[in-house]
């Protein structure tokens, strides 16, 4: 077992007094391939979940959502307005870059490709693994009024968005995770709306939607869950288990400050304590602490997932650890003090 999560960036001193929304600090539209502008450096981090140490980090743009597929690493470069591809060796070797692509936020895999979360824009999109558009949800067509900042939705499609800056402010809904899923017996997305505090159901077919959810205070990261849902509610500072229709079941508060991600594995809760710079082991009964991972708080979390398997063993291979030396990363020893400061 490994866990792998993205840093949105390494230098939130930097970032903190204009998180939400800087319209100045981060450079948008970079490729993949140019070296990162300090602004926007984050990393790609492997972390043991036993020992807390970080094996290696990777230097990518901004990085937030990122899925694995059989073959591949997907990341989202949130200002980079990209998706980044990554092969298993980590070697950047191909960029998704499209005009709907803006504060790119959540990254899954569907059966027909990548279901993305392009906040600048208030858009759920489905892309074939070429980046190719398969399906579309834009909130402000459906009943969420755009901002005055934001693009007039009769032009949207006649520009390329990926060199704007959108902010979090600007935006209707902040839509920041979509997960594909049945409801009510049809086939549907369900979306996070960050400022309206909500998830909501869309109907692939039709686009209209359903509120499912409501009452949360700037609500990220649903995930399926055992026999239900988990969401991080972040600024309520708290994790919520739902049954599978969405009644909640039970909260799990322990001290934490702006709940960015959680997840189940086994019999634990793993969340990110995003304003403490630490990740939380619970138990998953008894919501008892059993332990946490700490890093620098200069790192701000985006998501962390558990990897086991052939992923585990290609990213604890030597090939990872040497790429990281290479290219001038953090080596182990370095990280580590990093994660206790």
């Amino acid at each position: 077992m490994l866990l792998l999560a993205t840093f949105l960036t390494i230098h939130f001193g930097e970032w903190k007094e204009s998180w939400h929304g800087t319209t100045g600090l981060a450079q948008v539209g970079d490729s993949a391939f140019h070296t990162v502008r300090p602004e926007n450096e984050g990393v790609l981090a492997a972390i043991d979940p036993e020992t807390g140490e970080c094996l290696w980090t990777l230097t990518l743009d901004t990085p937030a959502g990122f899925a694995l597929s059989r073959d591949y690493i997907y990341v989202n470069s949130m200002y980079g307005n990209s998706i980044s591809i990554l092969s298993p060796s980590l070697e950047p070797v191909d960029v998704i870059a499209r005009w709907f692509m803006n504060d790119l936020h959540s990254l899954v895999l569907t059966d027909r490709g990548l279901l993305l979360t392009s906040s600048g824009l208030d858009a759920v999109m489905e892309v074939d693994l070429t980046g190719d558009e398969i399906w579309s949800w834009f909130a402000t067509d459906r009943a969420y009024p755009a901002r005055q900042e934001q693009p007039n939705p009769r032009l949207r499609r006649q520009h390329d968005h990926r060199r704007t800056m959108i902010a979090t402010h600007q935006q209707a809904t902040h839509c920041n995770n979509a997960i594909q899923h049945p409801y009510q017996g049809s086939d549907a997305v369900m979306v996070t709306l960050f400022h309206q505090g909500e998830v909501i159901a869309v109907d692939r077919a039709t686009l209209k939607h359903t509120t499912v959810l409501g009452g949360m205070d700037k609500p990220h990261s649903l995930r399926k869950a055992l026999d239900g849902w988990l969401i991080s509610d972040s600024r309520n500072n708290c994790v919520v288990f739902l049954d599978d229709d969405f009644w909640i079941v039970s909260v799990i508060e322990g001290g934490f400050d702006w709940v960015q991600d959680a997840l189940v594995y086994d019999d634990r809760i793993l969340v990110a304590d995003a304003n403490h710079s630490r990740l939380v082991w619970l138990d998953i009964n008894r919501h008892r602490h059993l332990g946490e991972i700490r890093y620098s708080d200069q790192w701000k979390v985006y998501q962390i997932e558990v990897v086991d398997g052939l992923w585990e063993d290609r990213l604890r291979a030597g090939r990872a650890t040497s790429l990281a030396s290479r290219l001038g990363m953090p080596t182990p020893a370095a990280t580590e003090k990093a994660l206790g400061s």
